[in-house]
């Protein structure tokens, strides 16, 4: 199911408040890992990459993060325009 288009989780280090939670887009997923792609902008990013040895909580799944992905994984040989931008 997380291999949806917009899938995403909220993620956070485990010594962090529940404040710290940011969303973040899931890649691939299978049955035991998902894999996402973090840029380290902000501060909560930084904080989270900073330890690599630090264990992450992650809150979710959630699986629409993108309006209209109904009609999206529906359509088949169509031109389609997607604007999308940060969260």
């Amino acid at each position: 199911m997380l291999n949806k288009v917009g899938s995403f989780v909220f993620l956070r280090r485990k010594d962090d408040e529940p404040f710290y939670h940011f969303p973040v887009g899931v890649m691939t997923a299978d049955r035991t890992s998902i894999t996402v792609a973090i840029e380290a902008i902000g501060t909560k990013s930084k904080r989270l990459l900073s330890d690599t040895s630090a264990k992450i909580v992650v809150r979710g799944p959630y699986y629409n993060g993108m309006f209209g992905e109904p009609w999206l994984t529906t359509i088949r040989g169509e031109r389609v325009l997607l604007v999308a931008g940060g969260i």
